[in-house]
């Protein structure tokens, strides 16, 4: 018998980690006799397709837009009634709703107000959330996407540690390829008016740089930039003109800015390495997606996907947040390790979609049986 699925998001636009992660799941499900329907405010210009090329079915979620509080109530209180009206047998979840049979913690804002210096604090709308769906009727079972935020669930919310299961996310080895290197990395060069040698140090963001750290990253690549040809490529929604060093690198050629894109894969595989040095990042899926595209990474070791990098093999982890020094020093080690796409593909292969869903597909029939 199929099982019908609600997933509630605020951000279903594909732009997104969450958003891209719940496609990936959601396309799947039906292989495995759930079927899906994704319930969002924003949703993707185009249909979101499953694995036989049927088209994934959502729903509009309208709220009120005045205030945090509003923002997150209203979206709380409509979703859930639309979910009930669609006759949803289990609830997925992922940070929006206040109850549900299954939350995905992709965001500890907690733990991040604590680590990331710059004075935030968890928002009203966000508190209203988090204090309902972490009591012991708020959600069935909750799944972290990192020994990290498991931990964290239990340090910043006193969330017991036996609701929570951890499940890596998943990464498509077939869209992240390195064959794809070569003809996208000769394009975007030319385009940016680098010569052919210049290394590309990639970040990929969707929002907060200030949480991902950016203003180490441009740091760190301009000390290098002036010793060897490399520059920053950065992807996504980030005001870089606010940082003196990004600035600095722009006014000499050496930082190049791709808006938001469905092809971001095409910078991944064009990039010699990627950076996310985050003050505080619950997993990072483009960690997966640049190992998946034969490129080697330097993280912070507040990163959840910290976890899967291994020293001189697939990239490096470093923990001065501060300092640049620490980065300058493994950004050339990690540029070494460029030839070495096999070590960082086989790291991705063991994370695959399909793990992620086999393991969430238990989860949902331990529910449903």
């Amino acid at each position: 018998m199929t099982v019908s699925v609600g997933f509630a998001l605020r951000n279903f636009s594909l732009m997104t980690g969450v958003s891209r992660c719940v496609s990936e799941l959601a396309r799947r499900l039906p292989a495995h006799g759930f079927e899906p329907v994704v319930f969002a405010n924003r949703l993707p210009k185009g249909a979101v397709r499953k694995l036989d090329g049927s088209a994934l079915p959502t729903c509009f979620v309208p709220w009120i837009p005045f205030t945090s509080k509003s923002r997150a109530a209203s979206f709380d209180w409509v979703a859930r009634k639309l979910l009930a009206s669609r006759g949803a047998q289990l609830i997925h979840g992922e940070g929006d709703l206040t109850r549900q049979d299954v939350l995905t913690v992709n965001n500890c804002d907690a733990a991040a107000a604590r680590y990331v210096p710059d004075g935030r604090s968890p928002s009203a709308g966000v508190e209203y959330v988090r204090k309902a769906q972490f009591s012991p009727d708020g959600s069935r079972i909750i799944l972290a996407v990192s020994d990290r935020v498991r931990r964290d669930l239990s340090e910043f919310y006193g969330v017991p540690p036996e609701k929570v299961r951890r499940v890596y996310l998943g990464v498509d080895a077939d869209r992240f390829h390195p064959n794809r290197r070569e003809p996208t990395r000769a394009t975007l060069l030319k385009q940016a008016g680098l010569p052919a040698e210049t290394r590309l140090a990639l970040m990929v963001l969707s929002g907060d740089p200030a949480k991902r750290n950016l203003s180490l990253a441009a740091r760190a690549v301009e000390q290098l930039s002036r010793r060897a040809p490399l520059a920053l490529c950065l992807v996504g929604n980030t005001a870089w003109r606010e940082d003196a060093a990004a600035c600095r690198l722009h006014e000499r050629g050496r930082l190049l800015h791709v808006p938001p894109t469905l092809h971001v894969e095409d910078y991944f595989a064009a990039a010699d390495v990627f950076i996310l040095p985050a003050f505080y990042e619950e997993f990072g899926l483009t960690v997966l997606e640049s190992l998946s595209s034969g490129c080697p990474c330097v993280v912070s070791a507040r990163c959840g996907a910290a976890e899967l990098i291994a020293d001189g093999a697939n990239g490096y982890v470093f923990s001065n947040l501060e300092d640049p020094g620490e980065l300058i020093e493994a950004l050339p080690k990690a540029l070494s390790l460029r030839e070495r796409e096999n070590t960082c593909r086989k790291t991705a292969e063991e994370h695959s979609w399909e793990k992620h869903v086999s393991e969430v597909v238990d989860v949902y029939r331990e529910l449903s049986g």
